[in-house]
């Protein structure tokens, strides 16, 4: 049986590691027995699966020629976000051309992801009052084409890269272009090919079972969601902070400035910490893949999303918060010893004036 599955990946604005969200959602999957199809040199594969929630079964009308029964999940992780699931099955691939490219079927599922996420952040307020989901977000197709890899490719070439670029059209696309669109492959073995693009990822096998790569491409997808709002926070605050410094002359020393600095480096320490954190746990979930195939499959979503760059970039952010925590913390080392040569200044002032002051006494007597 083929299937189409929509992913809807999304990432909440606070933590929920601490939360146990299968109190909470029902109807859970268990996971555990997901069948994995590929050799294991060694053990079994390490990566951390998701928890599972299905919600129920729906029947879209689109039109009087298109009716798709859906079936949609909740797939939790909680360390990198959700992704809702629209899973669509069906005998014929032939109709994923017809809803991979219908707005009527998308606007459908919108309003059905829609009504998931309200669902979910309702339960999850019972325990976070301030708990929502960030606005921006990423959204993916997966197609299983239950197949054999090397006829299906050699008649469908074109309809592939259509899907994995989003063409309708792909009947026009010329050859050339075709074949740099599908180099972005694991071909596994004669009986398993996997192409990735940036728009969806299509996985052709025969009689498999495909949740592993499923969950591959949901966690890349969160992975390059992570990054892709980490680097926007630090854009902003950067913005927002070279305009509070055209505003701040670093050579005045006064509390104001000092209470200006000590804000700004709490909030660039914060940033340094959120920022390491959204690295780490794109590379200890790169690295705890632990079997080849695996592996390999997430290198291909990791390649294809360019999350290299975007880890790259968010590093170089790090150096730049630490440059400028440097010099906050220069500044009030100097404002400190700026204050204490105040105070001294002082001090000596008024001892001076005490002297004058006893020595006009002894002159007036």
């Amino acid at each position: 049986m083929n299937e189409l599955i929509f992913i809807y990946a999304y990432k909440f604005n606070r933590d929920v590691s601490d939360l146990d969200i299968a109190g909470l959602l029902k109807k859970q999957e268990d996971v555990s027995l997901y069948t994995y199809n590929k050799p294991e040199p060694e053990e079994i594969t390490t990566i951390k699966l998701p928890e599972v929630f299905n919600l129920k079964e729906e029947d879209l009308q689109l039109d009087s020629n298109i009716r798709v029964k859906i079936r949609s999940q909740v797939a939790v992780y909680k360390e990198i976000g959700v992704s809702i699931r629209v899973r669509v099955s069906s005998d014929s691939y032939n109709l994923f051309d017809q809803i991979s490219f219908n707005s009527g079927f998308y606007n459908a599922i919108a309003k059905l992801v829609s009504r998931a996420k309200t669902k979910i952040t309702n339960l999850l307020r019972q325990y976070y009052s301030d708990i929502d989901f960030e606005p921006s977000h990423e959204e993916y197709r997966f197609y299983y084409i239950d197949s054999n890899p090397s006829s299906f490719i050699a008649e469908n070439s074109s309809r592939i890269a259509g899907w994995l670029i989003d063409e309708k059209d792909y009947n026009m696309l010329n050859k050339a272009y075709i074949k740099q669109v599908l180099s972005k492959n694991l071909i596994y073995d004669n009986n398993t090919s996997l192409y990735v693009g940036w728009e969806s990822a299509v996985l052709i096998s025969s009689g498999y079972q495909h949740e592993f790569e499923l969950i591959v491409a949901e966690v890349a997808n969160l992975h390059l969601l992570n990054a892709r709002l980490a680097q926007s926070r630090l854009n902003d605050y950067f913005i927002s902070y070279n305009n509070k410094m055209l505003r701040t002359e670093p050579s005045d020393y006064n509390s104001k400035n000092k209470a200006v600095f000590l804000r700004e480096r709490h909030k660039l320490l914060d940033l340094l910490d959120d920022t390491s954190y959204v690295i780490s746990i794109i590379e200890q979930s790169a690295y705890a893949l632990g079997e080849w195939y695996i592996s390999r499959v997430y290198a291909l979503f990791y390649s294809t999303f360019k999350i290299d760059i975007f880890i790259s970039n968010l590093k170089d952010y790090i150096d730049r918060i630490n440059d400028l925590i440097d010099n906050i913390n220069t500044w009030i080392i100097s404002y400190h010893s700026y204050m204490q040569e105040l105070i001294i200044i002082v001090f000596l002032f008024l001892e001076l004036v005490i002297e004058i002051l006893l020595a006009l006494k002894y002159v007036i007597i």
